[in-house]
């Protein structure tokens, strides 16, 4: 059989004036498809590129953080040395305090106790903390309100006088006594 032949002439004209349109929008489909396709590719295939990216940008930014705390770190370093010398410091000066005795304070603080006339012969604050000292008073009263006021200072371990007379003149009293 033979193919039949359409002499339809109007027909074809229009097939083929409506082929090259429909060529054209296959082959622009095809473009599209094309680019769009390579679109999708370079953005999968650049995923890796951007994560690197992504990640040396967070590196950097905790490096940044830790330069800061190292910094931090080493102002809390300094600080907690200097705190360590100020508490040496400190304990050092608190020794110097207690093992050394200024003897014109002493001498200040024993004035009040001692009772009206009576007059310092001689002071001597020693290295061990004991203190010679020799007073006149002028009575036995005051000899014994001298005895009670220096028992009841608080500055000495014990107040002792070898001898004391009775007789109602002045008399010179010698103490050797032993600081708190």
């Amino acid at each position: 059989m033979q193919a039949r032949v359409q002499f339809n002439f109007a027909q074809r004209w229009e097939d083929k004036l409506a082929k090259p349109q429909e060529q054209a929008a296959k082959k622009s489909k095809l473009i599209l498809a094309g680019i769009l396709s390579i679109l999708i590719l370079g953005s999968t295939g650049s995923i890796p590129w951007i994560f690197e990216y992504k990640l040396r940008s967070d590196l950097n930014n905790v490096n940044q953080g830790i330069a800061v705390l190292k910094d931090i770190d080493t102002q809390m370093q300094k600080a907690s040395m200097l705190k360590t010398q100020l508490e040496n410091k400190k304990q050092l000066l608190e020794t110097i305090k207690k093992n050394s005795r200024d003897p014109v304070q002493l001498l200040d603080s024993l004035k009040q106790y001692l009772p009206a006339g009576t007059i310092v012969n001689s002071f001597a604050l020693n290295a061990d903390n004991s203190v010679n000292i020799s007073l006149t008073v002028p009575s036995p009263v005051e000899a014994a309100r001298l005895l009670v006021s220096l028992n009841s200072s608080g500055l000495f371990q014990s107040v002792d006088v070898q001898t004391l007379s009775l007789l109602d003149k002045a008399q010179t009293l010698s103490f050797a006594l032993k600081l708190k």
